[in-house]
């Protein structure tokens, strides 16, 4: 059965369920009125948090998970109460419900008041339109506070079955090194972007859902998730329907100047303590590796890389001018707590589909101008599918400019629904492998033989004027299609069709 939870404000004119026992809309505060059941229990009954039949969980800290069998539906003990704490900062609960004998509805409630009784609407946080026995309730992400679960039968029978309770911590602190100011976070964001963020303009506090298809976006060096490009890369991939949209804020690292020169050795050798405890809080969410999708930036895309290595191999993954320089003598150390050197691995041994965007070293097209050393080209190469970017149109656009741009691009490929995440090959148009070089040039006859290519495709990209800000927001529409503000438009896709060379366009504008 499908759950039909709700994830936005409670519409109090609406019944709690869709059960055909139910004849008139249930009043949310008073869930006995109308029920069977009514007629031996009081309104007073039904909201007291504290009866003889509530059970405490106790405390609900990092990684903890609780079953409890329930039994419900008992004409003199027909509601019961599961009460818990929550003790750290933005923790994420998942509550189920699993082989009930009958159908049930649950509340989420927090005693605002702390008068015992739920006697407002703002007190129930979230609740449950099930249509079956078992299956995905609520996921909220709660601060700390004491909360209650609510069972509520839907029929007159006495009905038993399991109540789990599954708890994960979304921030942690490495307060051992004084540099890292701010904890390391995973968000939830939605087409309005970062869910917690918005709170205070009408936004929710969704929950991260397992066993559901999800997109991790990770940011880069200097860098953090609420950089413009990079929220509106996540607000973007959130209109796609079946996905949830988490991102990666490793910003307590990746700002705390930890490098002084231009390429982030020092700060690479956290990767592997970042990606490991990604990795350990996604298994705790319960997401599944054959349903995860990781876009990384930069430096960010190497996280992306352990990650998908600790799972063995996540479905997709997608790196966006992954950082210089990877590999060889001068690469990046990505472990700093081992001995020796720890490269981050190649992009198609951690993911069934991989893919890249990365800036053409020479975009312009000047003999002796390299433009696009923050990018690392060949490390591109080592998806199964790369895709090369020549910007045009605007004036003074250095190789950093280039480098945070590919997001943009990217974004515009969302936008249009160029990429599809469902896909094999992201449903990208047919293509030979291995004709464009590092410069986004095609080979030609003699370069086939002493030079192949290395990637599948040349993205030309145009200025469109516009500018994305996070400042000037209220002026904007940015609950939804803010991509009308991005700054770079994708002009059209070159690629090579046949053995003979032959070259087509495509997602031309």
């Amino acid at each position: 059965m499908v759950s039909k939870f709700t994830d936005s404000p409670l519409d109090l004119s609406a019944p709690l369920s869709g059960d055909r026992n139910y004849q008139s809309t249930l009043d949310l505060l008073n869930p006995l009125s109308i029920n069977a059941y009514s007629q031996s229990s009081s309104s007073d009954f039904a909201n007291n948090l504290y009866t003889n039949s509530s059970i405490y969980l106790d405390e609900f800290a990092d990684g903890k998970e609780e079953k409890r069998i329930d039994t419900v539906g008992d004409p003199n003990n027909p509601i019961d109460v599961f009460r818990f704490k929550i003790t750290n900062d933005r923790t994420n609960i998942d509550i189920s419900s699993i082989l009930f004998s009958g159908a049930i509805d649950l509340q989420l409630i927090q005693d605002k008041n702390n008068n015992g009784i739920v006697d407002s609407p703002e007190e129930i946080i979230s609740q449950s339109l099930h249509e079956g026995t078992s299956g995905h309730f609520i996921a909220e992400i709660l601060n700390p506070g004491e909360y209650s679960i609510r069972v509520i039968p839907k029929n007159i029978e006495i009905v038993t079955g399991d109540i789990e309770l599954r708890s994960t911590l979304l921030s942690t602190d490495f307060s051992q090194f004084d540099s890292f100011k701010k904890p390391t976070n995973i968000w939830r964001y939605h087409e309005g972007g970062r869910t917690e963020r918005e709170n205070s303009q009408g936004g929710t506090s969704n929950g991260i859902k397992s066993r559901k298809e999800t997109i991790l976006v990770i940011h880069g060096w200097n860098n953090n998730d609420q950089v413009d490009t990079v929220r509106e890369l996540a607000k973007e991939a959130s209109e796609y329907q079946d996905y949830q949209v988490l991102s990666l804020d490793w910003s307590s690292i990746a700002e705390a100047g930890l490098d002084n020169g231009i390429i982030p050795y020092k700060t690479a050798g956290w990767i592997s303590t970042i990606g490991t405890w990604t990795h350990n809080r996604l298994v705790q969410l319960g997401i599944d590796s054959q349903q995860l999708t990781i876009v990384g930036h930069s430096l960010g895309t190497y996280i992306g890389t352990e990650i998908g290595r600790l799972f063995g191999k996540v479905k997709n993954f997608v790196a966006l001018d992954p950082a210089f320089p990877a590999d060889g003598l001068t690469g990046y150390d990505i472990d700093n707590q081992r001995d020796g050197k720890q490269s981050p691995s190649n992009f198609r041994d951690i993911a069934n589909n991989s893919l890249a965007f990365v800036v053409a070293d020479n975009w312009l097209g000047i003999p002796g101008i390299n433009l696009g050393t923050a990018g690392n080209n060949d490390k591109a190469a080592t998806a199964n599918i790369s895709l090369t970017i020549k910007f045009e149109g605007k004036g003074g656009f250095s190789a950093y400019n280039a480098h945070g741009a590919v997001v943009d691009v990217f974004t515009n490929a969302l936008d249009r629904r160029l990429i599809n995440f469902s896909s094999v090959n992201f449903n990208l148009p047919d293509f030979r492998s291995n004709w464009y070089d590092n410069n986004g040039d095609k080979d030609n006859f003699w370069d086939r033989i002493v030079n192949p290519g290395k990637h599948e495709g040349t993205i030309e990209a145009k200025w469109t004027g516009k500018s994305l800000s996070w400042d000037d927001a209220p002026n904007k529409l940015w609950n939804k299609d803010s991509d009308i503000y991005n700054p770079w438009g994708i002009k059209k896709l070159r690629r090579v069709t046949n053995s003979r060379g032959s070259e087509k366009s495509t997602w031309q504008q």
